[in-house]
């Protein structure tokens, strides 16, 4: 499944995303669900963009965002989030497993917003299940309620093939 991540400031628009995601699908397929910082996940650009595609969002771990290895660097991203690419980021980390980069980040027209895909085995319409014992649907690291559409990404254990 190829994932669609983004990385955005405060001023960003729904439009700022939109233009990101053109431009890094120009010449790729098109993704199948979209992914953010759980701490951005509530911001109306990118809620606006979710009910737009119909794609299903993933917060993303800031922790588990920060462990992932980046191709590109950008230094405001470093300093404000320690991660060299948040859209790099939180692609790598919603696609799971073995994920790959297919298209580095592209940044807007306006510079308010980047976007990344990474195509990996997570199927993004699944439901996330949890280790044996956990909620199926956990909730995530900020404690917002998780919708049908807006689901954390969590660490995966390659041993179990099961979100830790």
């Amino acid at each position: 499944m190829i994932v669609a991540g983004f990385g955005f400031t405060s001023r960003a628009t729904a439009a700022s995303l939109r233009d990101a995601l053109a431009k890094v699908i120009a010449s790729e397929n098109a993704p199948d669900c979209l992914a953010t910082l759980d701490t951005k996940a509530d911001a109306a650009c990118i809620q606006k963009l979710h009910r737009e595609t119909g794609l299903d969002l993933h917060p993303v771990d800031r922790q588990l965002a920060r462990s992932m290895a980046t191709p590109t660097t950008s230094a405001a991203s470093a300093a404000a989030h320690g991660v060299g690419s948040v859209a790099e980021a939180v692609a790598l980390a919603a696609a799971g497993p073995d994920a790959v980069m297919v298209a580095g980040r592209h940044i807007s027209d306006d510079r308010q917003a980047t976007c990344a895909l990474a195509n990996g085995p997570i199927n993004c319409s699944a439901r996330w299940r949890g280790a044996p014992g956990e909620p199926t649907d956990p909730v995530a690291p900020s404690s917002r309620p998780i919708s049908r559409t807006t689901r954390p990404c969590r660490p995966w254990r390659r041993e179990t093939g099961m979100a830790s």
